[in-house]
């Protein structure tokens, strides 16, 4: 059967099928007098199987030798390759997971300023800004965290003395934070970074131009919440810069800033 017909009948394209006939796959025999090869079932066999075994992302050459392949030998290649698409699958339900949190600040910064939410275990470094300097072991954090977006996020520190002394400024610092569940999935070994516990908060919207220059007027919803609950902050005021978006024509960023409510 020549290769045209061939490939009608089994599904496949003939460019295909002649690429896995020079790699060998395919065993028909030629034909003498024209030198075309004569197809048969059992060359549609092997294809079929070279394609199932390539869908599963086989290479090429683990293609090639799997035709002949003892079955503990394939035993082992199917261990491997479960193992592969299990840490595959799972890479991509957390990818999920982190755009499902982006597209839920958008919901939020269109219907409210305040919420209340749950705060997982986390780790951050800070990597610029007031106050920050590296020891060995931050710089080597802040470059592992910088290798695994999207499941590293922007973090944003607000020093504690300058929310409360009489400067209008405050003292800004950024820097990448991780949640604990996806270091662990990640197996990432961030040892000797604080793990921040998991707690209740109530967290505040806002957007602006340039964090570094935010100011206790651009805080007064939480300064007025803060009173009203006569509460008063005994550590660093946290949060994340989600990301920058165009509103009203200006570059801006949207940040949320995290009142532990455990204290």
């Amino acid at each position: 059967m020549k290769v045209n017909e061939f490939s009608k009948r089994i599904g496949i394209p003939s460019s295909k099928i002649r690429y896995y006939d020079r790699l060998g796959i395919t065993k028909g025999e030629r034909i003498d007098d024209n030198n075309y090869r004569d197809f048969d079932e059992k060359d549609a066999l092997m294809l079929y199987h070279a394609q199932m075994l390539r869908s599963f992302g086989m290479t090429l050459d683990e293609t090639l030798s799997a035709q002949n392949q003892p079955l503990d030998q394939i035993n082992g290649w199917l261990d491997q390759y479960m193992g592969d698409l299990e840490k595959k699958i799972n890479f991509e339900k957390m990818r999920l997971l982190r755009l499902q949190e982006m597209k839920a600040y958008f919901q939020m910064m269109q219907t409210q300023k305040i919420t209340f939410t749950q705060v997982d275990q986390n780790q951050n470094v800070y990597t610029f800004g007031h106050g920050v300097s590296f020891s060995l072991n931050d710089l080597k954090m802040a470059q592992l965290l910088s290798q695994h977006f999207p499941f590293t996020y922007v973090v944003i520190k607000i020093d504690k003395e300058s929310l409360y002394d009489k400067a209008p400024g405050l003292k800004v610092s950024i820097g990448l934070g991780m949640l604990k569940r996806n270091i662990d999935k990640l197996c990432l070994d961030l040892k000797g970074l604080e793990i921040r516990p998991k707690a209740k908060v109530m967290q505040f919207l806002y957007e602006c131009e340039d964090p570094f220059a935010l100011t206790k007027k651009d805080l007064e919803n939480l300064y007025d919440e803060l009173e009203k609950r006569q509460m008063i902050l005994d550590d660093d005021l946290v949060g994340r810069i989600y990301f920058s978006y165009v509103k009203d024509d200006r570059l801006v960023y949207g940040l949320g800033l995290s009142v532990n409510l455990d204290q």
